[in-house]
């Protein structure tokens, strides 16, 4: 058991979740077994139904938990910067109060920043039904997915690079280089401080189930089409106010600033044929095509991904076909043919 000062703080913002804060604690307490010297920081921001007075009448007798009340503003960003400003610990971690923590022991977690170089560690994550019953997805990230290198280029790419908050552990020193969430965002505030995270240092990976994260009824997978378009075109223009800001932040280089800024003309094309599709005026007018000289850190990043791509085809198409191999090579050469536009990167 590790014992001393406040090792580690882990910030749990909360919002009318009476039915599922209690499971989340639990899962947490059951995770610092081994840690004696954390605390647990619960940010409820303005819950109209009991879920502060479950917290009290449960946990009031462990000194270990905090609870700070806010007036309801509607942005996680806040509720964290809330928590982030009490918080103690030498390292800090992030919990959803409808989530659980599954596979996540906090002191061997936090083995991988004896290397100074590592600034924040994460894990895998499974997504479970509203109830808890079902598990919707096994693995939240898949192999090719995997920030080990490249990292800052991966979180900016089209090419989704998850990093599961409900899993993430972070230096607490880290703050006072990258400042705290944005609270001007409402979408994407969590993305944009792993991005800035990203220029301080090191992510370390860790492929156990860490957390379980709980998918509702408004799950964009599951909302009908129009809604569902709606929900991504709402999505990217979140992207678009996340990537100036980050551009604003002082704390890019200007390859990375060029990153961005290419993302950006892909993003505003795609924005705007989404409008077009849902019916609305396009936000942007005059839209510059994307640049044709694709920075290189990209094209790398795109490389590496198609190659993951054709690989993953290829195995499924040698266990369907392996047996008739005229088959297989001329629905491999087709698929070749396919994947070409992804190759010339």
């Amino acid at each position: 058991m590790i014992k001393g000062r406040v090792l580690i703080s882990i910030i749990l913002p909360t919002y009318n979740r009476v039915g599922y804060i209690e499971e989340s604690i639990n899962s947490i307490l059951n995770n610092c077994s081994d840690v004696d010297n954390f605390e647990l920081i619960i940010v409820d921001d303005g819950s109209t139904d009991n879920t502060q007075d479950l917290v009290r009448s449960r946990y009031s007798n462990n000194s270990s938990i905090k609870l700070i009340q806010l007036q309801h503003t509607g942005k996680p960003s806040i509720a964290r910067n809330a928590g982030l400003k009490e918080a103690c610990g030498k390292y800090v971690a992030f919990q959803d109060s409808d989530d659980i923590w599954y596979d996540n022991p906090v002191a061997e977690r936090l083995e991988v920043f004896k290397d100074e170089g590592v600034v924040l560690s994460y894990t895998n994550a499974a997504y479970i039904g509203a109830t808890g019953k079902h598990i919707l997805l096994k693995r939240l990230i898949q192999p090719h997915q995997v920030l080990v290198e490249n990292t800052f280029t991966k979180l900016v790419s089209s090419h989704s690079a998850p990093v599961p908050t409900p899993t993430v552990i972070i230096r607490q020193d880290l703050i006072n280089k990258i400042g705290l969430f944005d609270e001007n965002l409402t979408y994407g505030e969590d993305t944009e401080y792993w991005i800035k995270a990203s220029t301080a240092g090191r992510f370390v990976y860790n492929p156990r189930i860490g957390a379980l994260i709980r998918r509702h009824g408004n799950n964009l997978s599951l909302l009908p089409s129009d809604a569902g378009k709606q929900a991504v075109y709402v999505h990217e223009l979140s992207h678009i106010s996340m990537f100036r800001n980050l551009i604003g932040s002082g704390i890019l280089n200007e390859e990375q600033i060029e990153i961005i800024r290419y993302r950006m003309a892909e993003l505003k094309q795609l924005i705007n044929d989404l409008a077009i599709d849902l019916g609305k005026r396009k936000p942007f007018s005059n839209v510059p095509n994307v640049p044709r000289n694709k920075p290189a850190a990209l094209k790398l990043v795109d490389k590496g991904y198609s190659k993951t791509m054709a690989s993953r085809f290829d195995c499924i198409l040698r266990f369907v076909f392996g047996r008739f191999p005229r088959l297989y090579k001329a629905i491999k050469s087709a698929l070749k043919w396919v994947l070409s536009p992804l190759r010339r990167v």
